[in-house]
């Protein structure tokens, strides 16, 4: 699944959901970029766990070519967009996504595997291993996982308060059942988000093999939420919502560290430079 991220206008994590056509794309061999009527700019990463490359580059215009678009402008326009990425606040959003699992672990080194038993900040619910009629080990899970249902109790609960800011959380769903809940919580125990397994996968059957109702899952988490949620709730009415491998990422994803550098060094390239030329995109150092 592709991942998106734009700036400063509309964007999104789901290729679908941009089936408005681009006015004029330039297609490259790393993606595809434009500049849409409501976005400033846009850039792919083939995959979430595939960060952004020195050989992904930005388009930038509005509304001129790029070889319209003397540098100094570029510049002066790139670190304006960067400054105002950083001081000014994104809209909250919340992205669930999922990829199909696998027997092998591929995900982000996990922050919890519930290897050594039950973490600190985990209440309610069971650390369990293995197969039995009341939880099922997920695909690509290995030791302990999280189990929550009438069997193990229900609901768990994940406290990740301690990190100051969250920017995506992924791991290992097992077994999901149209029945499974899982809920973002704040910082007063309020509910942020609620998604269910028919969120995740479709239909949500509750197969113990298939990597598609075993899926790896990213949430995504951008604007206020970003420091507004301090934890996890999974809740399942019927046995069981089984998790592992829970990585908490509190790092700004390297697409937006990149823009923000791009930003900056163009400011310094136009001061450089006293006359207004031609721009020569090239890769990023």
């Amino acid at each position: 699944m592709s991942h998106y991220l734009s700036f400063l206008g509309v964007g999104s994590t789901d290729c679908p959901a941009l089936a408005q056509a681009p006015p004029s794309p330039w297609e490259l061999s790393e993606g595809t970029f434009w500049l849409g009527t409501a976005t400033v700019f846009l850039l792919q990463s083939e995959t979430v766990n595939n960060p952004f490359t020195p050989d992904r580059l930005i388009r930038m215009g509005l509304g001129h070519s790029i070889g319209d678009f003397p540098m100094p402008k570029l510049a002066i326009t790139a670190a304006a967009f960067a400054a105002l990425a950083i001081a000014a606040p994104a809209t909250a959003a919340v992205t669930i996504s999922s990829t199909p699992g696998s027997a092998t672990y591929t995900g982000p080194t996990p922050t919890y595997n519930f290897d050594s038993g039950r973490p600190a900040n985990v209440t309610g619910g069971a650390v369990v291993t293995g197969t039995t009629s009341s939880h099922a080990q997920p695909l690509g899970s290995t030791g302990g996982y999280f189990s929550v249902g009438p069997a193990d109790g229900s609901p768990g609960n994940i406290d990740l308060s301690s990190f100051g800011q969250i920017f995506n959380l992924t791991f290992i769903w097992g077994s999901v059942d149209a029945y499974n809940t899982l809920q973002l919580i704040g910082a007063s125990n309020n509910v942020l988000y609620t998604f269910t397994g028919a969120d995740v996968f479709n239909p949500a059957n509750g197969n113990q093999t298939a990597a598609g109702t075993n899926p790896l899952v990213q949430i995504l988490l951008t604007g206020a939420d970003v420091t507004a949620v301090r934890g996890l709730r999974l809740s399942s009415t019927q046995n069981a919502f089984e998790l592992d491998n829970l990585a908490v990422n509190a790092v700004p994803e390297p697409a937006t560290w990149a823009l923000m550098l791009m930003g900056f060094g163009a400011v310094g390239y136009s001061m450089r430079r006293g006359r207004r030329a031609t721009p020569r995109l090239s890769a990023l150092a």
